[in-house]
Formats: structure tokens, sequence, C-alpha cells
């Protein structure tokens, strides 16, 4: 019942093909900062460029108000109209149509365009895809009754010309939306446009002979009744069920027990009433907003679903009489369990006493109009086209009111204006609108509602950029490379399905290979890398703006190393000189829905740049801990493979070794960190605080173990993981250094236990691997890596590694010629008088933890006994010391491996 809108929009289909020109949305209300934050990007991955949201006036208002500091593309990227009502009813239909020139997918249901509506909430979705070359009739169907309900919406007269505008871009790429199709008799797309949905019900029934049969049962799934349940009662006095389940979510319902049972028909059945909550752990919170009515008759079974409440404004009459506008789905099945599966998991459903719903626990939310009456003044237009402003009310009852100012409201200007007789006005504006605006009309004690300014040669232009236009316009400025920084890194991480081709060298070539033809178009077939001058430095205009038409040449959803080119070329952008920029553009990455304004005068500063940056690093941490527990999330490993796992891993691995060499704020600490948070879930989670399996024993269990070692060795892997090791710890320290920082000696002896255990799967070779050279533009100094790598993998406790020609002496004992070698090592290490008391005394010599109990005494792990302090001194100095309490065993200081290393 929960959907993720935006996992639904960057859906495999539609990142492959980017076969989406335009989007259309219905919604009752919205959020226009989430939508802008979360859903427009994916909506441009996805390639629809021309987007419409519909709204009812109400949500339309109430947008407006929660966005009027943080919207920054309404009217410039996308259009948002209120739909003009007709009476008392309201805008409830809730669609989301894409469409392109070969393919279209669509949702109809009960979910709003907000986060609650589509991912949050308990909602009802039917979904269709549809392929011109292989259409489905059902699918065809569905597209072609929304497309139509469009076109009747488009009629009205107060529909606003932008929506019209927008509409005509859309279907002048999509002819298939305007064939028609024969209706099947088990399935339909019912609107309440032109007719009522319950004249519609009732006709298929009789047409089905069903209209006198009572049906067995009725399951209702609706969190909003009338008030005197007056619609439940005509759904069962029409019906004639044996039993009237209803579900609904006790906090979320406007469904009054007390009055229901005080007016519910005679000689029926009481309804059953359940509590429904989503049974998977941690979504318990999530609260019905669905509806859906399921039938159970003699001969089969069947299910409406989408916006309709269980109340008369959504049944009872029609849009055009004044009713609420709704749209739902209607399946017939000849089996009467075909809509069981509704019922099971992830769904709880909890039995309560209808009783127990009373007034003082109804929820106060409502499908009524609560702000926009028929007295509310509303601007139907406000398009700004060629340097001429004009307008259009719904009404202005003072027409020679000569004092009628337009305000705007994020600017605070105002204009005094004169309203026509046809409810027209309009003004010379030469200001430059460079972020969405919006302006009210006042006059005469009457003030309408505001209204977003459409600007359709801005709509125009971006519905028809390229590919290579919309990356290069986000380069161009500090705030939009941020933006798309967060895109790219977001679509790296839902990615789980291969490109073409499928893996890619992710290193630079130190050279340029021969016969290179820099100005020849790359394909997604070639295996050979650009030389690194080419990707470190990419051209300028004379302004001082990237040139990038060598890297957007293949999106960066359908070829990785387009990703990557990017991320790199993202953080060249915010290290290199400012330019000026008089775009404005606001944070839309910010964690809640509502982003912070930035100052557009001071973003493309080297302050601003510093901000950005500091914002990146922040978020990049962020993600690393996101990512960190995805690599041990068992589901999420079951759709994945290792090639394309490995291969993100390689890209995320990259942009944190770009960042460590160009990124001044983020500071060696944090890329220590990031670095742990991704490799430890590959082979040992443990130390970076996950209780989980690690990646590689999930895909062991899947059985894919030797696919993972293959992709491994494939990419090359471990070059990268000796690279990323060796920046991130560093040289060990000596072990007179080490007797003093335990805590950095117990991190190092952790990552060396995590080094063996990947070793003991696939042998880290150093001196065989291949050197990187470099990473995107991060060079790297490989033998100063081998070299640090090969002193952690070999990493001893300090102690330990102070005696260590005293070890090699004892191992030794069958070599006289080794042991006189080792002898002059040990004289040169000052470990004489020890070596020499050893000799007397050959016990066996153990390493001991010197962290005191809670009585301070530390205690021999040969014989048990408690060591005198003098002897614990000497054993912290590193020392060997023979135990003070039986003489049985020598003792040096060890230290354990951290439990966690972050």
């Amino acid at each position: 019942m929960p959907i993720n809108l935006k996992s639904f929009i960057e859906d495999e289909s539609a990142v492959k093909t980017g076969g989406f020109s335009g989007a259309v949305f219905l919604t009752y209300t919205l959020n226009l900062g989430f939508f802008e934050q979360i859903i427009a990007p994916a909506l441009e991955r996805a390639g629809c460029s021309n987007v419409l949201i519909i709204t009812d006036p109400d949500g339309y208002a109430e947008a407006m108000e929660m966005g009027l500091r943080n919207v920054v593309y309404a009217g410039l990227r996308y259009v948002c109209t209120p739909l003009p009502r007709k009476g008392y009813g309201v805008q409830h239909a809730k669609i989301l149509l894409m469409a392109g020139a070969n393919q279209g997918r669509l949702l109809i249901g009960s979910g709003n365009l907000t986060l609650h509506g589509y991912s949050r909430n308990l909602e009802i979705f039917s979904h269709f895809e549809f392929d011109p070359k292989n259409p489905n009739p059902e699918a065809k169907q569905a597209f072609h009754s929304v497309w139509d309900l469009l076109r009747d919406l488009s009629q009205n007269e107060n529909f606003s010309p932008s929506a019209h505008r927008q509409l005509d871009v859309i279907s002048a790429n999509v002819s298939w939306l305007l064939d028609q199709t024969p209706n099947s008799d088990s399935f339909y797309v019912w609107n309440n446009f032109h007719s009522s949905i319950w004249s519609q019900v009732m006709d298929w029934r009789e047409k089905s002979g069903l209209l006198n049969s009572p049906v067995k049962a009725l399951k209702i799934f609706s969190p909003y009744y009338d008030q005197d349940s007056g619609m439940l009662r005509k759904f069962t006095e029409t019906f004639l069920p044996n039993e009237v389940n209803l579900y609904v979510s006790r906090e979320n319902t406007t469904l009054n027990g007390q009055a229901l049972l005080g007016n519910w028909p005679k000689d029926f059945p009481h309804p059953q009433l359940s509590d429904i909550r989503e049974s998977r752990a941690n979504q318990s919170q999530r609260l019905l907003h669905g509806k859906m009515i399921v039938g159970i008759e003699e001969a089969g079974s069947w299910c409406i679903a989408g916006s309709a409440n269980m109340t008369r404004a959504a049944f009872e009459n029609s849009w055009q009489n004044g009713s609420n506008l709704e749209m739902v789905t209607f399946r017939w099945s000849p089996d009467p369990a075909a809509f069981n599966y509704l019922f099971e998991d992830p769904i709880s459903i909890t039995p309560i006493a209808i009783n127990s719903l009373n007034n003082s626990q109804l929820s106060t939310n409502s499908e009524n109009p609560r702000r926009v009456t028929e007295e509310t003044v509303l601007i139907t237009e406000l398009i700004l086209n060629n340097k001429i402003l004009t307008g259009r009310l719904s009404q202005w009852p003072v027409i020679d009111d000569e004092k009628v100012e337009l305000i705007f409201l994020r600017s605070g200007l105002k204009y005094s204006i004169q309203i026509d007789r046809d409810l027209r006005f309009q003004i010379p504006f030469t200001d430059e609108i460079r972020t969405s605006e919006s302006a009210f009309v006042r006059g005469g004690g009457i003030e309408a509602l505001p209204c977003w300014i459409d600007i359709p040669a801005i709509l125009q232009e971006y519905g028809s950029r390229s590919y290579h236009e919309r990356i290069q316009a986000k380069l161009d400025t500090v705030v939009g490379a941020e933006t798309l920084f967060h895109e790219l890194m977001e679509f790296l991480f839902d990615r789980a399905i291969p490109d073409q081709p499928l893996s890619q060298n992710y290193r630079r070539s130190s050279q340029r290979p021969k016969n290179d033809n820099s100005d020849e178009e790359e394909t997604g077939d070639s295996s050979s890398a650009p030389d690194i001058e080419r990707f470190v430095v990419p051209e300028r205009d004379p302004s001082g703006l990237f040139q990038i038409g060598k890297y957007t040449r293949l999106p960066y959803n359908r070829n990785i190393r387009s990703l990557r080119d990017l991320l790199s070329i993202v953080l060249l952008r915010l290290t290199s000189t400012p330019i000026n920029s008089t775009e404005t553009k606001v944070d839309e990455d910010s964690e809640g829905s509502q982003g912070k304004e930035i100052n557009p005068e001071g973003t493309e500063t080297e302050e601003g740049q510093i901000n950005a940056r500091q914002r990146l690093c922040s978020y990049l941490i962020d993600y690393c801990k996101r990512y960190s527990k995805r690599l041990c999330d068992i589901d999420f490993i079951e759709k994945i493979t290792p090639e394309i796992l490995l291969d993100n891993h390689l890209t995320l691995s990259r942009v944190l070794l770009e960042f460590n060499s160009h990124i001044i704020e983020f500071g060696p600490d944090d890329f220590a960190r990031c670095t742990w948070l991704i490799w430890a879930p590959l082979f040992s989670p443990s130390i970076v605080g996950i209780d989980e399996k690690s990646t590689w024993q999930l895909f062991e269990k899947r059985g894919m173990k030797t696919s993972f070692i293959e992709t491994l060795k494939r990419l090359d892997i471990l070059s990268l993981l000796v690279v990323m090791t060796s920046m991130a710890l560093g040289q060990p320290p000596s072990w007179s250094s080490g007797l003093h920082m335990p805590k950095v000696v117990s991190k190092f002896l952790a990552i060396k236990e995590m080094l063996h255990k990947v070793n003991s799967y696939l042998p880290i070779k150093v001196f065989e691997l291949t050197d990187p050279i470099c990473f995107g533009i991060q060079k790297v100094n490989w033998d100063e890596c081998i070299r640090t790598f090969s002193r952690i993998m070999e990493y001893l406790p300090p102690a330990r590694d102070r005696l260590s020609p005293l070890f090699e002496w004892i191992e030794n004992t069958n070599d006289q010629t080794k042991q006189s070698e080792i002898i002059d090592q040990i004289n040169k290490a000052d470990l004489t008088a020890e070596f020499e008391l050893y000799k007397e005394q050959p016990k066996k010599i153990l390493g001991i933890l010197t962290e005191p109990d809670d009585e301070g005494l530390i205690y021999c792990p040969r014989c048990g006994g408690s060591l005198h302090t003098n002897i614990v001194i000497e054993i912290n100095r590193g020392k060997l010391v023979m135990c003070s309490t039986s003489s049985d065993a020598w003792l040096y200081k060890t230290e354990k491996p951290a439990k966690i290393v972050i």
C-alpha cells in the first residue's frame, strides 16, 4: 500500500530509456517544497521536462502559504494551477501521468502530492505501463480515460492558459494518448466529471445482471465518512450485504461509531470495525488514507479503488453538478477470492469496537472546502510575456474602484492596476524574474488569493532543453553544481541495474592513447578512458564557464563513466575561481520539506563556494552512513549483483579520494571515517557498529561467492583498497610512540584484522597489483601506498614490535647461524638485558592487557596472581618482565583490536 513516488518515477524502464517527455499530476493538497526537492529531480532524470500540477484551490492556497519563501521553480520549470470549482465540491482526484512518444506510466489512487501521500501514509494506487509497440488493452483504456478527463477539465473558461499550453505540448509528443480504445467488461476507469460514480456502479451491475442480487460481503477501506454515515447506509441498503467490514486507522478517521450505530438501518447486521496498520517493523505509524471497496458476490468479486471516500460528495453526484471530482478504477473477477491479497502482509488488521470511536477521537481532516469558497476571489491567470504581465480574476465586485494594487509577495513590489469589465488587467513589467514569484490583488477591502506567475518563454526553453543543456546550466552556478552533486549521488545510491556496458575502467591513463581523436564522440562500447589532462581540465568559455560537451554525450544514468566524470567536474567547479551569476537558487536538498533560501548574490563568491563545499561534506558523511547500512541490507543485496555493487563502490571511493585531495573542508578524520564506513561492511561490519552479516557473507549465501571474487579481481578493487587504507590510516606509529597511543594502536589492529580477513578470501599480493596512477582527479603515489599498506598488514602491538628480535631468536632455535645474526639485532634494539634474563629462565612468553579491574589490580594470565605495581610499570614501558607471583611466565604488554574504528 505505501508507495515511494521517487522510486516509481525512476523505475528501471524510465532510467534506461529516457522515454518520457511530460508529466501531469492531479492532487487535492500538495507540498511544492517536497515536489521540488524530491520529485522534480526524479522527473527530470526520467526525461519529463514539461510538467503540470492541477490541484484544488484549497491545496493551491496552502501550498502557496507554505512554500512562499522556498519554492523556486513554479512558473519557470513547471506549471501549478488550481482547478476552478463547480459549486462546493473539491478537486479530489489523484493521478500521476508520465508520457512520451514511446512510453506511458500511470498511477491512479488515493495519495496527494505530499511526502505523506507518496511515502508515509497507507495509500492505494493502481499502476499502469503502456508500450505502443505492445499495447495492453487495460493500460490503454486507463490512459485514454485519464486523458479524456484532462481535456474535459481544460474546457473550463477559467482554466489556466499556461496549463492549456502544457497539455498541448505533452499531447503533441504523445499521439497514442488520443487513440480511441474499446472498453472491457471487467475493467473500467471511472470519473464523475459528467455522471456520478454511483450511477456508473449501478449501470455496471445492471448490465452484468447483478442489480437485484445481494452481495455476500462489503469490505470498505476509507478514512472519511459523512457525519451521518449516509453513503455507507446507502451502499448497505442497496447492496444488501450479509456482512459489512470497515477498515480505518483510529488516528485518521471521521467515522463516528456511536452515531453510526444510532443511524444504522434496522434488520441489517452491524458493521464490523477493524484498525489497520502496516505490520513491517518501524512502519506501524503509517495511517490509512487509501480508499477501496471490495464486493464479494456469489459469482465473483469486484474492487473499486482510487480517490473516493465513503461520502456523498464522492459518490452521489457529478463534478458538473457541484460534487467532488473523483477518479477510481473498477475491476471484476469471477473469483470471489481475487482480492484477498489486499488483506495480507504487510498489513495488520485488529478488530475494535465501533462505539470506541467517538467525537473526541475523530480526525479534523475532511474533504470539504476549508479556505476557498464561492465568494473567494481567485487569480485564474497571471502570465509574464514580452515584458507585459497580464492577469485575470474569477470575480471582482468593485469594478470602478481605482485603488486596486497588484502586490508581489517575494519582492514586495506594488503596482496600481485597472480591472477591466472582463476581469482582466495588465501592466508593463520590465524586472527580471529569476526565481518563482507570486502576487495578489487588493482593493476596496477585497483581497484575492495569491497566484504564481507563469513565464511561457522560460517554460518553453526549459521544456525543450537537451540533456547537455540541463547539465551545463547546473554547472554554471555554485548552487546548481551542488544540486547536481546531490542528484548524481542519489542516482548512484539507487543504482541496481547495469548500464551499457556493464562496467568500465574507473581509472585514467596518464598518457594520451595513440591515434586519439579528442573530438570523436564516445560510445557506450568504448573500453579506453580519456587521458587525465582532458578529464581534469575541461575547457572554459570566455566568461569562465566549463564546457562539458565531451562529458554529456552519454547520459549519466546510462553510462557509469559519464556519472563519474560529472561528479569530478562538480568538484572542480566548486574549487575553481568564482564566476558571476545572475541566477537565484535555493538549497533544494535540505533535510526537511522547507528549503533554506540562499542569497543569490552570495553564492558565486569564494565564501559561497566554501559554504557549498561545507554542505557537501556533511552530506557526503551522512551518505556514507546510509551506504554502509545498505551494504548489509539483505533485501538490497538480493536485488543487486556483485558487478553493479562493486561498480558503485568504485565510484563512491573515487568521490572520497577526490574530496580528500580537492576539498579542504573535508579533513583527514572525515576521509578516514568515510573510508571505514564504506569498506568495513564488505567484510567486517562490526567495526563500524553494524551488527549484521557482511556483504561477502550475504553474496556467499546467495551462491555468488565466485562472482564476487571474480569481480573484485576484474575491477582491481584491491588496488583501491590499498590506496584508501594507506591514505586513511597513514604510517603506523613506532613502538615507542605507540606505547602512549593505545586508541590509535587498537584502530590499526582492527583494520589489520579486517585486511587479513580479506586476504583469506582473496590474497592481497601488493607487489603484483596494478599501479592505478590516479582515480579521477586524485593522483596516487603508488609506491608510498604500498609501503604504508605493507606496514599496516604486518603491524604489531608496540611492545610486541620492540621484542620482535627476541621472538625471532626463539623461533630459530634449531638454526645456530640464524640465531647469531639475530643476536646483533637484539643488541641494536637494546634488548640485551631482557635477552640474557630470558636465557637464564626460558619460560613461556605471554601478552597481557594492562587494564586494571575495579580494585585497580592486573593479573598474570598464566597463574592468575595479581602483579606488583613495579612490574606493571615496567610492562607498560614495553619491557619483558617475569611474573612477580609465580615466576612461571614472561609478560609483555599487548593491545586488543578496537571494536569500533569510527
